[in-house]
C-alpha cells in the first residue's frame, strides 16, 4: 500500500499539486507528514493541510479504502516518460488534456517557439538543429528523445526541465470544471477590467483554481441563486478578498498602473473586483500605507514633496545649504551665511542633490526642461510655491520652447491648458473686433488681414499702422512690444506666414499655412522642367483657373509662396529646384546663355523685339528685362537689327517626306525632330529650324508649330477646344497645359459660356447643350448665377448643394449634368471667391483668399464639437462634399479647431474640448 498514487486519494487540485511539488506523491509519504511539516510545503493553505490531516485521520480509522478500479503506481511504466512528466512527478499515471506555457511577457499560449524562450544558445541550437522548433514538442516527446539529441548536455535538460517546471500549467482529463462551475469561471473572467494582459492571466488562472476548490459550495448556492446572483453575494466577495493571492496580484496591479499614468477614481462598468469592495479596500490600504495620494481628481504615487526631503537631509551643512537655494538665496548670499566660498556652497548643494529621491516637485521637470518658463510664467501655470521653482531651477535646466506652444503639447492637461491659456492671453488687445495676444506678432498678423488682405501695402505704411495701433492702445512705451527699427520690423514680418512679399517692398495679408499647398504644386506639374530657368510668370500664365482658386495675383507673390512653403512641397529637393532671387526658378543644371541661344535656333531669323516676346512666352521673363539683361549673350548674331542663323536646308528627299508626315495642323518641334531623326538616322537634325518648318508649310512659335492657314495661335486653339462638342483637357497632352495662348483661350471661352465645365477640365459646347434643351441660352445663365448669389446672400460660405437644401430651385438643376456644371457657372463668372474641395466646390463671399480650412472652421462654429464621422456625413449631405477622414484632419490641422485622435472627435477650439471633457 505504500506505493499507492496520491491522485487515488481525493485531493483536490491545489492540495495534490502541492504535495507533488513538495515530492510527496506516495502514501507512506503523506503518512509521515505532521502538521508543522504540510505548513511549510509551498502553496500548502490552511484547507489544504485540514485536507490532508483528514486523509490520515481516515487511513487510521481504517474508514478509508482503495477502490478495486484504481491502479497502483508500480503498475505504471515510468522507465521512459514524457518530457514533461520529468518536469512534474505527479502528472504520471494521469492524462494530459493540454499544456499552457508562459513567454517572456507572462502571457501563457498553448505553444511558443523555442527560439523566443530566452534559452541559452546551445541549447536553443541543438533543439533547433533536431527538428524541436516549439516547446510543445520538446514536452510531449520522450525523455529519452530529448535526452539522445547531439550536443544536448545535462545542463541544457536542466534548463529544459526549469523552463516546464516554472513556466507551464497542466490541465488534466477528468479535471475539468463541470458546465455550471465553468459558466461561473467564464462570468468572472469576462467581468474582470484589467487591460494588462499580464496581470489578467495571472487572476484568471487564480479565479480558476479558487472556483475549482470551492465548487461543492458553489453548486449548492446555484440550487437557489443564478449565476450573476453567487458573483455578487457577500460569501463570494469576502472569499476573494480573503485570497491573499488575488489581492496580491491586483494590489501589485493597481499600484504599478497608477504609477505609470494618473488613475482616475472612476467606476468601470460592469467590474468584478469595483463591485465586490477589492478595489477600495486595496486603494484605502496603499493610501493608508502612504504609497498613493489622491490629487484633482485622481490616485498617484506618493513622492515625498522637496520640503519633507530637505527636512530628512541629516548633514547640517546640506541641509542649510540646500534649504537657503529652495528659498531663492544665490550662492554667494548662502556662502555669507554658512562663511564659505560661493563654488564650496555650490559644491556642498550638488552633494546633497546627487542623493535625493524622486520628488513630487520632478513631476514638473517635463514642462521646465521644455519650455522657457520665468519665474512669473511657472507660478502663473503650474503652482504658487516658489520654492518648486526654485528647486527645478536649481536641478534643471531650462527650456527654450516659446510658451504659446505649450498650449499644442500633447501632454498637457485640462488645467494647465486653462492655466497656459489665461497667462498667454492676459493682456489680450483688441484688434479691430477680435481680441488677440498682446504679442508682436499676433498685432501685427490681425492689422494685416483686416488692413491688407485685398490690396498691396508697402512696408512702411505697414509699420506706420503698427505704430498707429500701439499709440492707440498706450502700448508705444513697451519696449517688448517695439521694434529697433523700420528695418527691423520689415525684416521680422518679410518671414512671416501670413504675408506674401512683392515687387516693391510690398505686401500682401495671406494665410500662407492653411492652403493645401501639396495639391497646389502638384498642378504646377513641375517635373516638366529639366535643366531651365524660369519665371514664375510662366507659371502664373499657363495656370490662370488655379491662381484664381488660390489668390495667386502676380509671379512675386507666387514665387515668396514657393519658398515659404518649399519644405512642404519638394521634401529632398524632389523637383530639383533652386529658389533664386525674385521671380526666378531654376532646375538642375541650367544655364541662362545656352536658353537664349537654343531659343534663338527655334525662331530665328527675328527681330530683337520679337525675339524678347517669344523669350517671355516661353520662360516668363518680362521681354524688357530679356532686353536689358539676356539679349548680350546673343550679340554675335544680330545684324541690322535682325537675329539671324545659317541654318542648313533639307535635300529634295527629307522635304518631301517631311510634307508627307506633317499632316496635321500642330505639332511639337521636339515630336518632328524624332521623327526626322527615326526616318534619316544619318542626317543632321539641325536642319529641322524655323527656316524649313516655314518652308514646310508652319508657323514657328518657341517650341511647337501650326499650319498657316491659322493666321495665329489664338485662332488655332480656339478651333482646338470647339472642335468637337466636348473636350477632356485631362486626356490632351500634358504638354499643351503650359502654352499660354492655350489656356488664355480656354479662359475666354469659359467666362464667355461658349464653353461649358461640366466636370473638373470636362467641357462641352453651348450649343450641344443648346440642342438638347433649346431654351437654355447665355440669359439663361446669367440668370442662374445672379438669382444663387442673391439667394446665397448671408451665407458666407455655400455650395450649390447647400442653396439646394435651403430651397433654391432653377430651371438648370433640371440639366441632365453633375453639380459641377451649375458650380462651375457661378465659378466662372468670376463674381465670388471659391476653392475646389472634396470633389466640389466650395464658394466665398468675402474678400481674402479662404481655405478648406476655413470652410471647416465655419462649419464647427455651428457644431462645437462633433464625430470625425459624422462631420465627414454631414458635409456629404448639406454641402455634397466628399472627404476622407484623414483629409478632414489635414486640413483643420492649421486652424484652431481641434482634433482629438483618441475619442476622434472634432472641436471648435481647445477649449471647447476642455469643456467638454
Amino acid at each position: 500500500m505504500e506505493n499507492i498514487s496520491i491522485d487515488k486519494f481525493g485531493f483536490s487540485t491545489r492540495t495534490r499539486n502541492s504535495l507533488y511539488r513538495g515530492k510527496i506523491d506516495t502514501l507512506d509519504k503523506i503518512m509521515m507528514l505532521s502538521e508543522d511539516d504540510l505548513f511549510h510545503i509551498r502553496n500548502m493553505g490552511a484547507k489544504s493541510v485540514s485536507e490532508v490531516l483528514d486523509f490520515q485521520k481516515q487511513y487510521i480509522d481504517k474508514t478509508w479504502e482503495l477502490k478495486e478500479d484504481e491502479v497502483l503506481l508500480t503498475d505504471i511504466d515510468v522507465k521512459n516518460p514524457m518530457f514533461i512528466q520529468s518536469a512534474f512527478p505527479e502528472s504520471l499515471g494521469r492524462e494530459i488534456e493540454c499544456i499552457e506555457y508562459r513567454n517572456p511577457m507572462g502571457e501563457y499560449y498553448p505553444d511558443l517557439r523555442v527560439d523566443v524562450l530566452g534559452f541559452s544558445n546551445r541549447t536553443e541550437n541543438a533543439l533547433l538543429k533536431a527538428g524541436y522548433t516549439t516547446i510543445n514538442q520538446v514536452a510531449m516527446s520522450l525523455y529519452d528523445e530529448i535526452k539522445g539529441i547531439r550536443n544536448m548536455g545535462a545542463k541544457s535538460i536542466a534548463e529544459l526541465l526549469d523552463y516546464l517546471k516554472d513556466n507551464s500549467e497542466i490541465s488534466y482529463i477528468g479535471e475539468r470544471l463541470d458546465e455550471s462551475i465553468d459558466g461561473i469561471f467564464t462570468y468572472i473572467c469576462n467581468r474582470i477590467d484589467i487591460d494588462n494582459q499580464n496581470a489578467r492571466n495571472k487572476l484568471c488562472r487564480l479565479f480558476k483554481r479558487l472556483v475549482y476548490e470551492h465548487r461543492s459550495e458553489i453548486k449548492e448556492l446555484l440550487v437557489e441563486l443564478d449565476l450573476a446572483s453567487v458573483i455578487d453575494s457577500e460569501w463570494f466577495a469576502t472569499l476573494v478578498i480573503e485570497t491573499d493571492e488575488i489581492r496580491k496580484v491586483y494590489k501589485s496591479f493597481v499600484l504599478i498602473d497608477i504609477s505609470h499614468s494618473n488613475f482616475y477614481d472612476y467606476r468601470p462598468e460592469n467590474d468584478l473586483l469595483y463591485d465586490i469592495g477589492l478595489y477600495r479596500k486595496i486603494i484605502s490600504e496603499l493610501l493608508a500605507d502612504n504609497k498613493i495620494e489622491y490629487v484633482d481628481g485622481y490616485y498617484q504615487v506618493r513622492l515625498p514633496r522637496v520640503r519633507e526631503w530637505i527636512e530628512s537631509i541629516e548633514n547640517e551643512k546640506q541641509h542649510m545649504a540646500v534649504d537657503m537655494r529652495i528659498q531663492g538665496k544665490t550662492l554667494e548670499e548662502c556662502g555669507q551665511v554658512m562663511g564659505l566660498t560661493r563654488e564650496r556652497v555650490r559644491q556642498i548643494v550638488s552633494k546633497a542633490m546627487s542623493k535625493k529621491p524622486l520628488l513630487r516637485e520632478d513631476g514638473y521637470s517635463y514642462w521646465f526642461k521644455k519650455y522657457a518658463l520665468d519665474k512669473e510664467a511657472f507660478l502663473a501655470i503650474f503652482c504658487d510655491d516658489i520654492s518648486t521653482y526654485e528647486y527645478l531651477h536649481i536641478v534643471y535646466n531650462h527650456g527654450d520652447k516659446n510658451i504659446e506652444e505649450l498650449l499644442d503639447d500633447e501632454k498637457i492637461t485640462r488645467d494647465i491648458y486653462i492655466a497656459a491659456n489665461r497667462y498667454n492671453n492676459r493682456n489680450n488687445v483688441l484688434v479691430g473686433d477680435e481680441y488677440v495676444p498682446c504679442k508682436r506678432e499676433a498685432i501685427c498678423k490681425k492689422i494685416a488681414e483686416i488692413n491688407c488682405a485685398d490690396k498691396d501695402v508697402s512696408y512702411d505704411d505697414f509699420y506706420e499702422l503698427y505704430m498707429q495701433f500701439l499709440c492707440k492702445c498706450g502700448l508705444d512705451t513697451n519696449t517688448k512690444m517695439l521694434y529697433p527699427s523700420s528695418r527691423a520690423f520689415a525684416a521680422r514680418v518679410e518671414e512671416s506666414m501670413y504675408i506674401l512679399n512683392k515687387y516693391g517692398r510690398k505686401l500682401r495679408y495671406y494665410p500662407v499655412d492653411e492652403i493645401d499647398i501639396e495639391t497646389f504644386v502638384e498642378k504646377l506639374q513641375l517635373e516638366q522642367f529639366v535643366d531651365v530657368e524660369i519665371s514664375t510668370l510662366k507659371l502664373l500664365h499657363e495656370n490662370t483657373e488655379l491662381m484664381k482658386e488660390f489668390d495667386i495675383r502676380d509671379e512675386y507673390e507666387l514665387h515668396n509662396l514657393l519658398k515659404k512653403t518649399a519644405d512642404k512641397w519638394n521634401p529632398d529637393n524632389k523637383y530639383n529646384v533652386s529658389i533664386n532671387r525674385m521671380p526666378f526658378l531654376v532646375f538642375g543644371e541650367a544655364s541662362r546663355q545656352k536658353q537664349t541661344e537654343e531659343l534663338l535656333m527655334q525662331i530665328a531669323p527675328v527681330s530683337i523685339e520679337d525675339y524678347c516676346m517669344f523669350y517671355e512666352i516661353e520662360y516668363g521673363v518680362l521681354a524688357r528685362t530679356v532686353m536689358a539683361n539676356f539679349t548680350p549673350f546673343i550679340s554675335n548674331y544680330y545684324h541690322h537689327g535682325v537675329y539671324t542663323i545659317n541654318q542648313p536646308l533639307l535635300s529634295d528627299a527629307e522635304e518631301e517626306y517631311m510634307k508627307t508626315y506633317l499632316c496635321n495642323d500642330f505639332y511639337f518641334v521636339e515630336d518632328i525632330k524624332k521623327a526626322f531623326i527615326r526616318e534619316f538616322k544619318d542626317s543632321d537634325v539641325k536642319k529641322i529650324n524655323p527656316r524649313t518648318l516655314k518652308g514646310l508649310g508652319f508657323s514657328v512659335y518657341t517650341n511647337y508649330v501650326i499650319d498657316m492657314k491659322y493666321s495665329s495661335a489664338y485662332e488655332y486653339f480656339k478651333d482646338y477646344l470647339t472642335r468637337k462638342d466636348t473636350i477632356n483637357l485631362r486626356e490632351q497632352d500634358n504638354r499643351l497645359t503650359c502654352i499660354h495662348i492655350e489656356n488664355s483661350t480656354l479662359e475666354e471661352l469659359r467666362s464667355s459660356y461658349e464653353l461649358l465645365e461640366y466636370e473638373d477640365m470636362k467641357f462641352l459646347k453651348l450649343s450641344r447643350l443648346q440642342s438638347v434643351y433649346p431654351d437654355i441660352t447665355k440669359d439663361t445663365i446669367y440668370q442662374y448665377v445672379n438669382q444663387a448669389l442673391s439667394f446665397a446672400n448671408g451665407e458666407k460660405y455655400f455650395t450649390i448643394k447647400r442653396l439646394k437644401e435651403k430651397g433654391f430651385s432653377h430651371r438648370l438643376h433640371d440639366v441632365s449634368l453633375p453639380e459641377w456644371f451649375t458650380a462651375a457657372l457661378i465659378k466662372n463668372s468670376r463674381r465670388v471667391r471659391f476653392v475646389k474641395s472634396g470633389d466640389g466646390i466650395i464658394f466665398y463671399q468675402g474678400n481674402h483668399q479662404i481655405t478648406t480650412g476655413d470652410f471647416l472652421k465655419y462649419v464647427m462654429k455651428e457644431r462645437k464639437s462633433i464625430d470625425i464621422y459624422e462631420l465627414v456625413n454631414y458635409l456629404e449631405e448639406k454641402y455634397g462634399l466628399i472627404y476622407m477622414k484623414d483629409k478632414v484632419i489635414q486640413f483643420i490641422k492649421p486652424t484652431s479647431v481641434y482634433y482629438d485622435s483618441i475619442m476622434e472627435k472634432v472641436y471648435l477650439t481647445k477649449e471647447y474640448y476642455y469643456e467638454e471633457i
